[in-house]
């Protein structure tokens, strides 16, 4: 039992490390475009949500209410 395991976990660990020389060998120009990718989708995905449980709302409330539930999670109680 302890072999698998020990198998798994170094597997995972090749793994990692490839993905980390990968990560280390592309420029930072595509690695700042594959995050901006990933950050337009989820606010996308975000105001899609929202506008299914919210219709009349329009994209800038969502984003603002986005924004207040964002900075009220942070610990900042100047939002209101």
């Amino acid at each position: 039992m302890k072999s698998e395991i020990s198998k798994q976990f170094r597997k995972i660990s090749r793994d990692f490390k490839g993905k980390v020389a990968l990560m280390e060998k592309t420029p930072l120009e595509d690695l700042e475009k594959m995050v901006s990718e990933y950050y337009d989708e989820g606010i996308t995905t975000f105001i899609r949500i929202e506008k299914n449980k919210n219709p009349d709302m329009t994209e800038k409330e969502i984003l603002i209410e986005m924004y207040k539930l964002s900075e009220k999670l942070k610990g900042k109680k100047h939002i209101k």
